[in-house]
Formats: C-alpha cells, structure tokens, sequence
C-alpha cells in the first residue's frame, strides 16, 4: 500500500508501522470550519534511519467541500487523491523536506496527492471553491514566495529565482522602528556586469546591546511558516509577513551564545 489515510494520533507514528509508504494523519481540528487539515508521514520502511519522518501540514480540498459539512478522507488505503480533489503544504519545509527524497518517490507523493504548487494545473478547476481562499490560503497569499521558491526546491532548479531582489524589515518588541533590510545590488561600474553579485548586511552594537538576541529572533521566525508567524507576533513581527527563506544557517564564535533550533514544536526540529 502506498498511502494510508489514519485518525489523529499526536505525529506517533512508530517505526514498526510499515504497512504503508506514506501515512495522511487527519487531522481532528478544522480550519476556518474546513475539514482540510493532515500531516504527512514518511513510513520508516522508506527512511535511512529507520525512522518515521513528519513531512508536514497539507490541506487536502475536495471539490464541493462546504465548511457546514463534517468531511474527511476516509481511513484505510488510498492510492491516489482522483479530480475531485487538490493539496497544498502550508510550508517551505514541508516542500524542502520532499525534495529531499528519491525523484521519483516525491514526484509519485505529489502526483498522488495532486499538488497545485508543484502542478499548478491541476488548480484551474478550483479557483471558485470557497474552501480555497477560506482555508488552503488562509496563511498563504497569492504572491506567496512559496509558489516560486517551492517548485525550484522540488526541481532542484533556481536559476529562474536567482536574480529574485529581497528586502524585507524585522521588528522586535521595545524597538522605535523596525530594521530594514535590502540585498539587492546596485549598479556599479567596477567588475563584470555579466558576474552575479551578492550583499550581505552587518549588524554593529555595544556589547550586550541584543545583536545576538535580535538575530536568534530574526532566525526563528523567518524559519517559521506563515501560520506559526501569526503566533509568533510577541516576539517580532517581519514584513513583508509571506516573504520565504529556503535555508536559514545561524553560527557563532563565542562559546556563550547558542542558537537555539528554531521551530515552535518538537516534531518540527
């Protein structure tokens, strides 16, 4: 069996449970009176470690679907999701973490699910659905940076974001105003105009003026996916709120400060 549809068991899924590829976790609470919430789970059959591995979140969306209604995929087998029906992750890691799979086994994931971000196509027919815009985008914008950087992370291929300019602000509690950041490179009339160029920004303070703890902040909820942001607005707030990071590498010379990892829950370390 290559996927299996199984009740809400709090991501336990254990290492013995092999008689499936991949498992779609209902999920028991709804969204914005959706039924559309599951979590992904790699079987340990198919892991390196022999581990189960948390994929991520996906909404799962029939056509038709009412909020009023109590839907949900059935449990047991399913092989594949059939027209009626489309999926969004509602994360980059939830993507970054496919992409890390065998070709063939994320494609065959995706297809079997009927992704619209990796087969846009496959939206078309839903553009009219409530449930879309209600719960599938319901942290998600329409200009998302999940919708140009989640296809190059599953095809391996950034050549059509490389040049993509990226300015952004941050903000954390008790700060006047807000930091701004922008890496687009202005023209220069030094070095080859054909060369890609690249910015880095340095941030200077006294010590024990917060630069590490600004940082560690900033780190935490630019890895964050939207929804969790939307949590996170207590300790800053990053506009523009939908901007996407593929990888985010945080290291330090001095033995007193540590990063801690930055996600909100265990199974997402």
């Amino acid at each position: 069996m290559f996927l299996k549809v199984i009740e809400w068991c709090d991501h336990g899924i254990f290492s013995g449970d092999a008689d499936a590829g991949v498992f779609l976790e209902r999920e028991s609470l709804g969204d914005n009176y959706f039924m559309t919430r599951y979590h992904l789970h790699l079987s340990a059959s198919l892991t390196d470690d022999d581990m189960p591995l948390w994929i991520g979140e996906v909404k799962i969306l029939r056509r038709g679907q009412r909020g009023d209604e109590k839907f949900h995929l059935k449990t047991g087998r399913l092989d594949y999701l059939d027209f009626t029906f489309c999926s969004l992750g509602q994360s980059l890691d939830y993507y970054d973490r496919l992409a890390r799979l065998d070709k063939e086994l994320r494609r065959n994931i995706l297809s079997a699910l009927r992704d619209i971000v990796v087969f846009p196509e496959m939206k078309e027919s839903f553009e009219n659905e409530e449930g879309l815009e209600a719960s599938l985008y319901h942290f998600i914008e329409p200009d998302d940076d999940l919708f140009s950087l989640a296809p190059a992370m599953i095809s391996g291929d950034y050549s059509e974001i490389a040049d993509t300019e990226v300015a952004f602000t941050f903000q954390i509690n008790k700060m006047k105003q807000p930091v701004k950041f922008s890496f687009d490179v202005p023209e220069h009339k030094y070095g080859d105009p054909e060369e890609h160029q690249e910015r880095i920004h340095v941030i200077a303070g006294n010590d024990d003026s917060g630069k590490d703890k600004f940082l560690s902040k900033l780190a935490r909820i630019a890895f964050a996916p939207n929804y969790d942001r939307d949590l996170l607005q207590n300790e800053g707030t990053l506009d523009p709120f939908n901007i996407g990071f593929t990888r985010i590498i945080c290291l330090s010379y001095s033995p007193t400060i540590t990063f801690s990892v930055p996600a909100l829950y265990v199974h997402e370390k």
